[in-house]
C-alpha cells in the first residue's frame, strides 16, 4: 500500500487488521500523513517502514516497491468523482 496516512485511504481499517496482516509476514512502507497513523504503526516495529515525508527518491522507490510486490493494498472510503 502506498498511499498518504489518512481517514479517506483506509487506515482506520487496515489498523483493525493489522496484527492478522502480521502473522502473515508482511512489511510495510508508509510515507507522510495523519501523524496518529505514523504513533499507531510504529507499534509494529521493524515489519513498518515509516517516513514522515515524501521526496523525489521516495517516489523513485515507490514504483520499485509497487513492481516488486507480492501483493497490493488500496483501501479507500471514497474516491473524487470525474
Amino acid at each position: 500500500m502506498i498511499s498518504r496516512l489518512d481517514d479517506q485511504k483506509g487506515f482506520d481499517i487496515l489498523i483493525q487488521g493489522m496484527d492478522e496482516l502480521m502473522k502473515m509476514g508482511v512489511q510495510l512502507v508508509c510515507w507522510t500523513g495523519d501523524p496518529k497513523y505514523h504513533e499507531q504503526l510504529e507499534k509494529w516495529g521493524r515489519s513498518i517502514l515509516s517516513r514522515r515525508r515524501y521526496t523525489d527518491v521516495q517516489q523513485w522507490m515507490a514504483h520499485r516497491i509497487e513492481a516488486g510486490a507480492d501483493m497490493f493494498l488500496m483501501p479507500s472510503r471514497y474516491d473524487r468523482a470525474g
